[in-house]
């Protein structure tokens, strides 16, 4: 039989330009056969092979000639062959199948007899590839030659367009910190107790991966779980050879710069990391892969406080003057002697991290696989809670604590061919993660573990401690693919039990919030009229130990359908539902507490369109919905908010069962003060938030080995997470603020500002929360990317975007990490600004650049001309958006002062208005303010060292922000202070006061060398 040898010129196809359609855990190989004349080929016998994983998948084209494999383990070396009686064979070898990416072929078979002869090679180009989504995928090379800061997975994602990582570690898509989805070969692989977290799945090391794929808007019916973003990773396989790696990075203090804010602080820092990673055959057919790694840390951070109502400039001491009458000079003595000797202390902290991860394939038949892998992983750091290397807001010492992060992962599937055109996977997963944190007693201050804040500031003990969070899941999926005719089927189905048990009671040794110094001094010592000048006292009771289980249903279905040769269309939907049960106690107040409402209907339409203009440009849409997954801190507060297994209390200074400084309640105690207990319940037509997102692209092959994209993407929030409090009646008064300039003088501006003064419910409660989804995000962006992939030694990716975020969600957390508080009492329009995470303009370049100096084998071009590796990240962002707040002293209109007659009596007295909720300044934008621009390069230079055929050494030397641009994470917010309803301007607002970094604690200069041995 005669033979075709295709040369396949596969332009971009590893490349996060080339837009694919996505697949979970997988590549894909899709295409179309016809004869001569036009018409589809049924019945041609298709063939993909891979020696070197041992992968072999048979099956058959539709009538339409249409054929579909959708289980290709990413990697290199794939052969794509078809035969058909009385047609020549096409034989296509050295495919590279990416992670997420579907490769689409147009394929003409010759008519036997012909002589054989080799023919022009099938061109792939970008504008073949079936994708609807706005993706990146980042490839092997770039995972092994990028700099990348603790080997994070996580780092290598705001690779991606609309993706960015905040300062803390948070991953963000589409300017909006929703709770993200880690998907590890095809299944959930993060914890989703929490809202949002830093470090998306710490359990799995940079070593361990092949490829990562990111996925930003639009992604497939496949794709669920999650309303922000979607970072599927594929781990190694073995192969039909023995391979590895032994590695190790360090790093000292000498290596690095000095963070801004404190210059002359130089801590005794250390990291090292090594590991081994391993892979090949074992039995026939069978292969394994296993990675292990260590990294042990040891640093130090300085507590300073440079809030500008406690501190200096410099945060190294109290400033005097904020200490002033009503507070008498002993009184201020004392409390400034308080918080300095919490300050210039210099705190030591460490960590130990072991991870591991094995991995095996069994290749049963052609077409018939099983897989099963396993992780763990165990950190433990002292003093490592808060990992700022210049903690510039006191937190490093009461608020700090010691932390230990113990990981489980387990997975098996099984793949086979029921039919000559259907792949049909099953899947299973165990997941276990427990988050254990406890304070350090030779951190916390004279007065133990209670909590104190002075204008936001923590001076006294960290109220969330002691806490363990337990989160287990277990996974059981099916997924389906199949060609019928001219389309491309996608089936799925999954059930997910997961179990969250928690031990914690928030606040359980009492927390007092100061609104200023002088109002700390009064309470602190020498309290003989014993005063109340605190905002509020919070206290928690009960039982700690909280176990939510619930379980989840999934589906979804997706065709792909090309029905004329340049238009491909695409429709799915996926839906999900989550069984809540009731919980073990109603309150008889609110029989809201006794259930939770659970939808049917979260069906989410996943639609596209692809049309190619020729050979080389194609143009794209897409659109999705998307829901959020119920957090558990969510469940958590609404199962406990009944106020009978836990409890918890806020007292104000004018209430009767007050506490005076220091005193709290007993920890036993059941019966409360009147009007001092919180409620939170759900409203009755609860549902989870979701997002609605679109993009529309055109994407050109400009080269042979370059192509350029253009995008534009709108993401739409609906129905985000808030709360109401419906224990306050409606605002009866109207009072005005005077504004005085810096000197003190009026300005001739007024506010004027209705006034909350009494609870709707009578006084048996204090807070009731009724959690709702009353709030909305928008999200628009312009992006263009660039993508050359590695030819004569180069290789360049550049992504920009330009965006607007905007939300009304952007206040202080109140509920379980996922609601926020508001200006008006559970009217969130007005609140409505700059996303904390809005970034306008991003632009990330990463490089390799392998050039070769000189084309002989002599010991002096292999070991010192050739063999030079540089490559690097840099990113040119704009700073994150912060809103002004106002610092309220007290009751503002209770005497005839300031027109004020008659007087009256704020409800609360932490907001302007006395409604208890968010402390912006109400006549200022909210997100006015802008963290630092960032201009940071990472750069790594490699020189490889071919010690035998099959052994060689890399030694490389890494620098983070190599330039030493380093930039303000946070800014001062504190705009206004209000006293007997006059506020003031206070000085700094808008100055820089931290340069935070994830996970060093700083952004300041890194550099570390290491050196690997491959074989």
């Amino acid at each position: 039989m005669k033979i075709i040898l295709g040369l396949c010129l596969l332009t971009l196809v590893c490349s996060p330009g080339a837009f694919p359609q996505a697949v979970s855990g997988f590549g894909a190989i899709t295409g179309i056969v016809r004869d001569p004349y036009g018409d589809g080929l049924p019945d041609t016998a298709v063939v993909v092979t891979n020696p070197t994983f041992g992968f072999r998948h048979n099956m058959t084209t539709t009538d339409d000639g249409v054929f579909n494999i959708a289980d290709l383990p990413p990697g290199a070396g794939y052969t794509l062959r078809l035969t058909h009686n009385g047609f020549s064979v096409f034989l296509l070898a050295d495919l590279r199948i990416t992670l997420g990416e579907t490769m689409n072929f147009k394929i003409v078979l010759p008519v036997l007899p012909r002589e054989a002869r080799a023919q022009p090679a099938p061109t792939y180009s970008v504008a073949d590839a079936v994708k609807f989504e706005l993706s990146t995928v980042v490839s092997a090379g770039q995972i092994d030659t990028l700099p990348v800061d603790d080997r994070r997975v996580d780092s290598l994602v705001p690779l991606a367009p609309a993706a960015t990582e905040a300062p803390s570690g948070v991953l963000a898509f589409r300017g909006e910190g929703f709770t993200n989805a880690f998907l590890i070969d095809g299944l959930l692989g993060s914890n989703t107790y929490f809202y949002r977290s830093s470090g998306l799945a710490p359990f799995v090391t940079q070593d361990a991966i092949s490829d990562l794929h990111v996925v930003s808007a639009t992604g497939s019916a496949e794709f669920g779980h999650s309303a922000g973003g979607f970072v599927n990773v594929a781990t190694h396989m073995g192969t039909d050879a023995y391979h590895g790696a032994a590695y190790g990075y360090y790093n000292s203090q000498g290596f690095n710069a000095s963070d801004r804010y404190d210059p002359t602080f130089s801590p005794d820092a250390k990291l090292k990391q090594y590991g081994i990673s391993a892979g090949g055959p074992a039995i026939s057919k069978l292969f394994w892969f296993f990675n292990g790694e260590v990294a042990q840390r040891s640093s130090q951070g300085i507590n300073l406080i440079s809030n500008p109502l406690i501190g200096n400039a410099a945060g190294t001491a109290v400033a005097p003057a904020n200490c002033i009458s009503p507070a008498t000079t002993l009184q201020c003595t004392a409390a400034i002697a308080f918080i300095n000797a919490q300050l210039n202390r210099v705190v030591p902290s460490s960590l130990r991290s072991d991870t591991g991860l094995a991995r095996l394939d069994y290749r049963l038949s052609p077409g018939n696989n099983f897989s099963v892998e396993g992780a763990a992983m165990h950190a433990h750091s002292p003093n490592g809670s808060v990992d700022q290397q210049v903690s510039t807001n006191g937190e490093l010492l009461g608020n700090n604590g010691t932390y230990t992060d113990e990981t489980r992962f387990g997975k098996a599937s099984y793949t086979a061919t029921p039919g000559g055109g259907a792949v049909n996977e099953v899947r299973a997963a165990w997941y276990h993660d427990r988050f254990s944190d406890y304070e350090n007693p030779d951190l916390l201050p004279s007065t133990g573990p209670l909590g104190i804040t002075i204008a936001g500031t923590p001076i006294g003990g960290n109220p969330a401690y002691p806490m363990v969070i337990s989160e287990q899941r277990w996974q059981f999926a099916d997924h389906l693919a199949a060609a019928v005719g001219a389309h491309s089927l996608t089936f799925g189905a999954e059930y997910i039990r997961n179990q969250d048990e928690t031990a914690q009671i928030y606040a359980r040794s009492g927390m007092f919030d100061y609104p200023s110094l002088t109002a700390f001094a009064e309470d602190f010592s020498g309290n003989t009229l014993a005063r109340r000048s605190y905002e509020d006292f919070n206290q928690g009771f009960g039982q700690p130990v909280v176990n939510v289980k619930t379980q989840q249903l999934g589906a979804y279905a997706q065709d792909v359908w090309r029905p004329l040769p340049r238009l491909t269309l695409d429709g799915g939907v996926h839906w999900e539902k989550v069984l809540f049960p009731y919980p073990a106690y109603t309150s008889t107040n609110f029989y809201e507490t006794g259930s939770i409402p659970s939808t049917s209907t979260d069906f989410s339409p996943r639609a596209g369109i692809a049309y190619q203009f020729d050979g080389r440009t194609v143009v794209r849409l897409g659109f999705g919905s998307y829901y959020a997954p119920y957090s558990g801190e969510l469940l958590e507060s609404l199962y406990t908010g009944n106020g009978i297994n836990q409890a918890s209390i806020t007292l104000l200074p004018n209430q009767p069962g007050n506490q005076i400084f220091p005193k709290i309640y007993a920890t036993n105690l059941t019966s409360f003060a009147s009007g001092s207990q919180n409620v939170v319940y759900p409203l009755n037509k609860f549902r989870n938030s979701y997002t609605e997102q679109a993009t529309l692209a055109i994407e050109r092959n400009v080269a042979r080995d370059t192509t350029v994209a253009v995008s534009v993407l709108q993401s739409r929030g609906v129905r985000l997470f808030t709360q109401a409090d419906q224990n306050l009646a409606p605002f009866d008064a109207t009072k005005v603020y005077t504004i005085d300039d810096a000197s003190g003088a009026p300005t001739g501006n007024y506010y004027f500002s209705s006034m909350y003064t009494a609870k709707a419910t009578g006084t048996n409660f204090a807070h009731v929360y009724q959690i709702e989804g009353s709030g909305a995000s928008r999200y628009n962006a312009a992006v263009a990317q660039v993508r050359r992939r590695m030819s004569h030694g180069l290789g360049v990716q550049v992504a920009y975007t330009w965006s607007h975020a905007i939300d009304n969600v952007s206040g202080p957390p109140v509920v379980g990490g996922a609601t926020t508080g508001t200006f008006i009492p559970g009217d969130y329009r007005d609140d409505q600004g700059d996303s904390p995470f809005d970034q306008r303009h991003r632009g990330v370049v990463n490089w390799t650049w392998a050039p070769t100096v000189t084309n002989g084998d002599s010991p002096v071009a292999r070991f010192v001309l050739n063999g030079w590796q540089i490559s690097g990240i840099a990113t040119l962002a704009s700073g994150f958006a912060e809103s002004p707040l106002t610092i309220v002293n007290g009751q503002q209109f209770a005497t005839g002062t300031n027109n004020a007659s008659p007087a009256i009596t704020m409800e609360y007295v932490n907001s302007l208005n006395g409604s208890g909720g968010w402390n912006r300044v109400p006549f200022e934008d909210v997100g006015s303010l802008r963290t630092g621009a960032q201009y940071v390069v990472n750069a790594r230079v490699a020189k490889v060292l071919p010690f035998t055929d099959r052994i060689k050494g890399i030694l490389m030397f890494e620098a983070f922000n190599a330039l030493n641009n380093q930039y303000s994470t946070s800014v001062n917010t504190i705009a206004y202070t209000a006293t007997l309803g006059v506020l003031r301007p206070v000085a700094g607002l808008g100055a820089g006061n931290a340069a935070d970094g994830y996970p060093y604690g700083t952004n300041a200069r890194r550099a570390q060398v290491a050196l690997r041995i491959v074989f």
